[in-house]
């Protein structure tokens, strides 16, 4: 597998300034250009729609990046555990987007044993999973799940979203530019310039279900400069009858 962490470790390198510049490290852009603040928001307005916030919730954002869309959630719960694998992120994170219930860490996305022993012994009533699942392969993702099957409460919602849509890939590869860049770049030289894996709606239902979780799929606002080539799934654990 691709090493992301390794990559995300010197991905946009910048001085950060402000909240544009974090978007921009992240990749949070439009022809390399930090979407709008009116796209922001509505990326922020989606995913508290989609996890039902609450201030006592208690949330696990998992590969928060730079914490600049964790911050925001953080205003409506009771608390945020933040976790990414890039140590320039996190430090960006507690520099420019700390609040007094946010805990942010670094750790490999994979090392469960570090994080639980790093954070305080209570389950999650919500996660978010935000614009990072293409950087895990299957495998990884059922570890994963195992992971937010055990640290999250019974009810609990869990966000995934900005999944690269297999289906709609020449949807954003949709100019003979990007096509060219695709078959050259991914396909004969097998680099990977940022985007990840692409998924299908079939094997996210089977590795969900398969863990114990029911799964609901959502097309994103078509205000998204993603909605083209992107969903969002949500989570919940099957009830036992």
């Amino acid at each position: 597998m691709y090493n992301w962490r390794e990559f995300f470790q010197t991905y946009r390198t910048i001085e950060i300034r402000n909240d544009e510049d974090l978007l921009y490290q992240v990749g949070t852009t439009v022809g390399g250009e930090p979407i709008s603040h009116e796209q922001f928001s509505c990326m922020v307005e989606e995913i508290t729609k989609r996890l039902n916030l609450t201030p006592d919730d208690r949330l696990l954002d998992f590969c928060c990046g730079n914490g600049v869309i964790t911050y925001e959630l953080s205003r409506l719960v009771h608390s945020v555990v933040g976790i990414d694998g890039a140590e320039a992120y996190i430090k960006n994170a507690i520099d420019k987007k700390s609040a007094n219930n946010i805990c942010y860490m670094v750790s490999d996305a994979l090392d469960f044993d570090y994080i639980v022993h790093n954070t305080e012994d209570a389950k999650y009533s919500k996660v978010l999973f935000y614009g990072s699942l293409a950087y895990f392969d299957k495998s990884s993702f059922e570890k994963i799940l195992q992971f937010f099957f055990e640290y999250s409460t019974v009810n609990s919602t869990i966000l995934i979203g900005s999944i690269l849509n297999r289906s709609k890939k020449f949807t954003y590869f949709n100019t003979f530019r990007r096509r060219f860049q695709y078959v050259f770049f991914y396909l004969i030289l097998r680099k990977d310039h940022g985007l990840g894996r692409w998924w299908t709606r079939r094997e996210l239902t089977r590795i969900s279900e398969k863990h114990g979780f029911n799964i609901s799929f959502f097309n994103q606002s078509l205000g998204l400069h993603t909605a083209h080539y992107r969903f969002d799934i949500v989570l919940n654990k099957k009830i036992a009858n």
